[in-house]
């Protein structure tokens, strides 16, 4: 498994090429980045603030490890995110998109679409936050 030699300031495309566990998209390349601007709401949606589309390659750290995955959409909660493997509620991951220092997030929910894709809700953690 190729790994990134430490946590960097910013993630390139590059980068994420070199990964070899990567997460598969739950549809076509060209029908996953299309996708732009707010997500249309639902009336009894539990959601406190609106997602916006955010489509993108991410770096994924859970630990000392770097996954290759995409990122799905934003909010001021959190970001969604496509994983290559199973995060679970609790765990802290770091997330980087391309020329944006890494995120601190907390997993919430992770749903699995197919095989090395699976669907995973975080929330942005704050200095406040105790480490585990």
């Amino acid at each position: 498994m190729k790994q990134l030699a430490a946590q960097p300031e910013s993630v390139t495309k590059d980068q994420w090429s070199l990964l070899t566990v990567r997460a598969d998209l739950p549809c076509s390349p060209d029908e996953y980045f299309d996708q732009s601007g707010p997500l249309k709401t639902v009336n009894d949606t539990r959601r406190r603030f609106h997602r916006i589309f955010l489509r993108s390659v991410a770096v994924i750290w859970n630990g000392e490890t770097a996954l290759a995955g995409y990122a799905r959409d934003v909010s001021r909660m959190g970001v969604g995110i496509y994983s290559p493997v199973q995060l679970f509620p609790g765990d802290i991951i770091h997330l980087g998109l391309p020329g944006k220092p890494p995120i601190s997030l907390e997993i919430t929910r992770c749903i699995r679409r197919r095989e090395r894709c699976y669907e995973c809700g975080s929330v942005f953690r704050t200095a406040t936050t105790t480490n585990p």
